[in-house]
C-alpha cells in the first residue's frame, strides 16, 4: 500500500513538472503583456518592434496584448474614449459599421492583415497576422 501511495505521489509530480513545462513553452511563444496607459504600452517597446501599432486610440488604456512568436499574430484589447477614434481613422478604412461599432482594416496590407474594432462601448479589439494577399 505504501508502493502504491508514493507511486501516486511520484506521478503527481511529474505531471506537475510536465504541465508547468507546457505552461512555460506557452509563454515563451505566446507572450501577454498588459498596459494602464497608452503612453507605458509605447514604453515598452512593442510599437517599436512591430508588436502593437501606433494609431491606437491615445485615450486608449487597461490595454492587454499577446502575440506569437512563430506565426507573428497580434491579438489585442483596451478600453478607450469612444469619441477619440481620429488616429485610427486617419490612417485605417472602415469596412464595417453598424449599431454597436465600427471595424477598420490597417496598413501595411502588402503583408499584413491588420484589423481595429472600436466598440460605442468604450471596448477595442486589434488583430494582426501575416497573409497571403
Amino acid at each position: 500500500m505504501k508502493l502504491l501511495i508514493k507511486s501516486v505521489v511520484v506521478a503527481l509530480a511529474l505531471l506537475g513538472v510536465v504541465l508547468g513545462l507546457f505552461r512555460y513553452i506557452e509563454y515563451t511563444e505566446n507572450p501577454r503583456s498588459s498596459f494602464s496607459s497608452i503612453a507605458e504600452m509605447e514604453a515598452s517597446g512593442l510599437v517599436e518592434a512591430g508588436w502593437l501599432p501606433e494609431y491606437l486610440p491615445p485615450s486608449a488604456f487597461q490595454i492587454e496584448e499577446r502575440h506569437n512568436i512563430d506565426t507573428n499574430e497580434v491579438w489585442a484589447s483596451f478600453r478607450y474614449e469612444v469619441n477619440d477614434v481620429q488616429s485610427v481613422e486617419a490612417v485605417c478604412e472602415i469596412i464595417a459599421e453598424n449599431n454597436r461599432g465600427c471595424k477598420y482594416l490597417c496598413p501595411p496590407l502588402d503583408s499584413r492583415t491588420s484589423t481595429i474594432i472600436l466598440g460605442d462601448d468604450g471596448n477595442g479589439y486589434y488583430r494582426s497576422y501575416y497573409s497571403d494577399i
